[in-house]
């Protein structure tokens, strides 16, 4: 998602979990939402990409998102922040198609317990 990127809708829970709330409304379209988080191309990579094709870092992480699929649908670099997918774009499009009557309140999740995550 990017480094110095900041996007209404989207708040970091723990490391490479997202979650998106109202982000249809403020970014647009499925694929308007998918492009302003900074995924790049339509190309599948089920594997872990050896490097990552903008900055050629090898270092790559996973990228949920809360309330779109409960498994990692993204490849992050951990440089560039550039996003890579692990499912069908289009399939991840149809499924934030689905949120766009969801609502959360965030200031009511309670924070993680960091001590235990790590």
């Amino acid at each position: 998602m990017g480094k110095n990127q900041e996007i209404v809708g989207i708040k970091i829970v723990k490391g490479r979990t997202a979650a998106i709330f109202q982000i249809v409304e403020s970014a647009g379209t499925p694929k308007d939402v998918l492009d302003s988080l900074g995924v790049v191309g339509s190309r599948l990579y089920k594997k872990q990409p050896k490097h990552c094709n903008i900055c050629q870092s090898s270092e790559m992480a996973t990228l949920e998102l809360i309330g779109v699929a409960s498994r990692p649908l993204f490849w992050e670099c951990n440089d560039c922040g550039a996003l890579w997918c692990k499912e069908e774009r289009g399939w991840i499009e149809e499924r934030i198609k689905r949120l766009d009557n969801v609502w959360t309140n965030v200031h009511d999740w309670e924070p993680p317990d960091f001590d235990f995550l790590n």
